[in-house]
C-alpha cells in the first residue's frame, strides 16, 4: 500500500471513530417503543421520536462494533510482510501492555472500591462481594461475573451473554482472546481463502 493510501485510509478510521462512538450510544438507548404502534395518518412528534429511536438502536448502532473490530483487525495485521512467531510474539507482547494489563486492572479497581466501601459502611455487604467471588471463582472477575439476555447465535439458539465484572469492557475481553487467536484466524484465512471470509 502506498504512504498516500496509508495516509488516507489512517484519516478514514480517525473521522470515522466519533460517529462510531455515538452510534454505541444508541445501541444503548434500547428504546421502549415499537414502530408497529406509529400512526402515519396522525404522525405526532412522539412517532418521530419512535422512529429515529428505534431507526438509530437497532438499524444504524448496530455498525459500530463490527466496525471496530475490523479496524482492530486492520490495525494488527497491517504492517506484516510475512507471518512468522516472531512477528505474532512482538505484537502480543504490546498488547500484553495496551490490552490486557489495562483490561485486569479496570475489573479490579471497581471490585476493590466496592469491597473498601462495604468495609467502611460496615453493613455486611462484604460478605456478599466475597461470597459471590468465591462461589463463582476467582477468574469470573474477568469473565463471565455478570450474565445478561439471552441472544440468538448463527444457529437460532439462544445463548447467554456474559461480561466481565466491569461489565462494558466484555468487549475488550473479546478483542484479546481474537488477537490471541489470530495466528488459527490467518492460517485458517489463507487456507481458505474467500470461503473462510464467508464462514
Amino acid at each position: 500500500m502506498s504512504l498516500h493510501s496509508e495516509q488516507i485510509l489512517s484519516k478514514t478510521i480517525t473521522w470515522l471513530r466519533f460517529p462510531l462512538i455515538v452510534f454505541v450510544v444508541f445501541v444503548h438507548m434500547n428504546p421502549n417503543v415499537d414502530v408497529r404502534n406509529i400512526d402515519y395518518q396522525n404522525f405526532t412528534t412522539h412517532d418521530l421520536y419512535t422512529l429515529i429511536s428505534t431507526t438509530c438502536s437497532y438499524i444504524i448502532g448496530p455498525l459500530a462494533i463490527p466496525s471496530f473490530y475490523l479496524f482492530a483487525g486492520y490495525l494488527y495485521f497491517k504492517n506484516f510482510s510475512v507471518w512468522d512467531w516472531k512477528t505474532y510474539q512482538n505484537k502480543t507482547k504490546t498488547r500484553i501492555f495496551t490490552l490486557v494489563i489495562p483490561y485486569l486492572l479496570w475489573n479490579l479497581f471497581p471490585y476493590f472500591e466496592n469491597v473498601i466501601r462495604c468495609l467502611i459502611k460496615n453493613d455486611g455487604c462484604i460478605w456478599w462481594y466475597l461470597d459471590l467471588i468465591h462461589n463463582k471463582g476467582y477468574l469470573s472477575m474477568f469473565w463471565d461475573y455478570h450474565s445478561w439476555f439471552n441472544a440468538p447465535n448463527i444457529l437460532s439458539q439462544k445463548v447467554p451473554m456474559y461480561g466481565p465484572y466491569n461489565l462494558p469492557l466484555w468487549f475488550l475481553r473479546d478483542l484479546i482472546v481474537i488477537g490471541w487467536l489470530s495466528p488459527v484466524i490467518f492460517f485458517f484465512l489463507k487456507k481458505l481463502k474467500v470461503i473462510g471470509i464467508i464462514l
